[in-house]
C-alpha cells in the first residue's frame, strides 16, 4: 500500500517557502539558504540554472557541455563573456610547461641615454610590448628634437623587463627605418643584452665581422636627423 501527499508548498517554521510549485517550476529553499542533498539525484536533466536574471545563467546541454551566457554552448565549456583567472590555464596536459600562466600587454616610453655624458631629447616616441610567459616582444621609435654634448655608447634604455641573465644571451632585433645619424652612417643592427633592460646599436665601420658599438659621437646635430624604428624579442626571467 502507497500513501500519497500532494502539496503545492512546503513552509518552515518562520512561514518561509521551502518547496514551491508553481506553473511547473519547483524551488527549493528560500533566497539566501544552503540546499544540502544527502545521496545521489538521479534522472536530473538541466537545461539551465537561473540566476533570477536570466534563464541561461548556466546551461548544461545533451552533449554534456557547459555554457555560461549563452543558451547553446558548444563545446565542453562555452562562456559568452570574460574569463578572469587566478593562478593559470593549462593546455594539453597539467604539467608546468603546459601552462598559460602570464600574459601581458602595455606601452612603455624608449629613450636614449648615453654611458659617459650628454643627453638626447625625443620629440616622437612610442613603445608597445607583449609578453607571454618569459618572451617578451618590443617595438618602438624615436625621433630626437635637441642634443647635448654625448659622449660613449648611445643605448636605449627603459625596456618593459630585464633581459634573461642565463649565459649572459644576447637577443638581436630588426630596425625597420634608420635615418642616417652621422654622415657615411654604416648600417646599424640593434640588440638586447642579457641580463640588462636597455637595446644597443651597432655598426659595422671596422668590418663585417666587428661591430662597432653606436657613440654619442655618431648623432647628428640636426637633431631631426636621428630617426629609429625598431622590433626585438628577448627573453625575461
Amino acid at each position: 500500500m502507497s500513501s500519497i501527499i500532494k502539496v503545492d508548498t512546503v513552509q518552515d517554521q518562520d512561514g518561509n517557502n521551502i518547496i514551491n510549485e508553481n506553473a511547473n517550476t519547483v524551488t527549493v529553499g528560500k533566497s539566501g539558504d544552503t540546499v544540502n542533498i544527502v545521496g545521489t539525484l538521479t534522472g536530473f536533466e538541466s537545461t539551465g540554472i537561473d540566476d533570477n536574471a536570466t534563464s541561461t545563467a548556466i546551461t548544461i546541454n545533451s552533449s554534456e557541455n557547459i555554457g555560461i551566457g549563452t543558451a547553446s554552448p558548444s563545446q565542453k565549456l562555452d562562456v559568452v563573456g570574460s574569463i578572469e583567472v587566478s593562478d593559470g590555464i593549462y593546455i594539453g596536459g597539467t604539467a608546468a610547461a603546459n601552462k598559460l600562466d602570464d600574459y601581458e600587454e602595455g606601452t612603455w616610453t624608449p629613450s636614449w641615454s648615453f654611458e659617459t655624458s650628454g643627453s638626447a631629447v625625443s620629440s616622437a616616441y612610442f613603445g608597445n610590448y607583449t609578453k607571454i610567459g618569459r618572451i617578451v616582444h618590443v617595438s618602438g621609435g624615436l625621433l630626437t628634437s635637441s642634443i647635448s654634448s654625448p659622449t660613449g655608447n648611445a643605448i636605449i634604455v627603459t625596456l618593459p623587463f630585464q633581459a634573461t641573465t642565463e649565459s649572459s644571451r644576447d637577443f638581436a632585433g630588426s630596425l625597420t627605418q634608420v635615418r642616417r645619424f652621422a654622415s657615411n652612417m654604416p648600417d646599424l643592427r640593434i640588440e638586447v643584452s642579457g641580463g640588462t633592460s636597455s637595446l644597443r646599436f651597432y655598426d659595422n665601420a671596422t668590418s663585417a665581422n666587428n661591430f662597432a658599438q653606436l657613440q654619442g659621437s655618431d648623432f647628428e646635430t640636426a637633431a631631426s636627423q636621428n630617426i629609429v624604428f625598431f622590433n626585438v624579442t628577448y627573453e625575461t626571467d
